[in-house]
Order: C-alpha cells, then structure tokens, then sequence
C-alpha cells in the first residue's frame, strides 16, 4: 500500500503490485481495462503500469557539492557573522508574505475539506443507487 498524504483523498486508495514479467503485468492491466472489477465496498478496480521508485542511500544535502574552500569560506563567515534572529519578525517583507502563506494554506485545505464531503456525500448516493438496483 502507498501512504496517504495530507493531499490524499480518504475516498480512494493505491498500491503497487510488482510482476516477474512485463508481460504478464501488461496482461493484468489489460484485463482490467476490459472488464470492470469492482471491490467489496463497491469501487472499481483500475489498474496501470509505473515505475517503482525505490529509496536508495541517498546524499545527505541535496543539490550541494563538496569543495575544498567551503570551509575555509565558512570559518571566514563565522567570523564575519552577525547576531540576527531566527524567527522573521512583524516589521519584514518575510513576515508579510509568510502571513499570506498560511492564509491561502487554510483557504486550500477548507476547499480540500468541502471537496472531500461532496466526494463522500456524492459516493454514498451513487452506493445506494447500486445497492438498490
């Protein structure tokens, strides 16, 4: 099974089924395109072909290079360093623009919200019109 995300709708779920064969994948996918395989809670089955991405040892700084001078540039900005604080403060560009961050975060997660109980209310209608055929 695939995680959820905070992203993820809870109306639906994925995984990854891994073959021996191409072939013999291509073939499960095909056969699900052709007939339509529904779950015990009434969904249907769907499948496709994707490519596996498996953690590997990964760097630890990503996009960052080793040079030789980078530490001798770093002492030299310790040095030269200045106290600031860490955390933006009311009076900056940063904090204006971090304030609207998190206003259009919560506008996107109430309309994900208000989207997932239409999806929810939209799924229960079309199960008790299955249900009932």
């Amino acid at each position: 099974m695939i995680q959820r995300t905070a992203r993820s709708s809870p109306h639906y779920g994925q995984a990854f089924v891994i073959f021996q064969k191409r072939e013999v994948a291509e073939m499960a996918v095909a056969k699900l395109d052709e007939v339509c395989l529904m779950l015990s809670n009434g969904r249907p089955l769907v499948g496709s072909i994707a490519s596996a991405c498996f953690p590997g040892k990964q760097s630890t700084f990503f996009g960052h290079l080793t040079i030789n001078k980078l530490r001798i540039h770093m002492q030299r900005e310790m040095k030269e360093a200045v106290s600031t604080s860490h955390c933006s403060q009311p009076n900056t560009l940063e904090y204006d623009m971090a304030m609207e961050w998190c206003l259009l975060q919560e506008r996107s997660d109430l309309a994900l919200r208000k989207l997932r109980q239409q999806q929810g209310q939209e799924l229960r209608k079309l199960r008790a019109t299955l249900k009932s055929k």
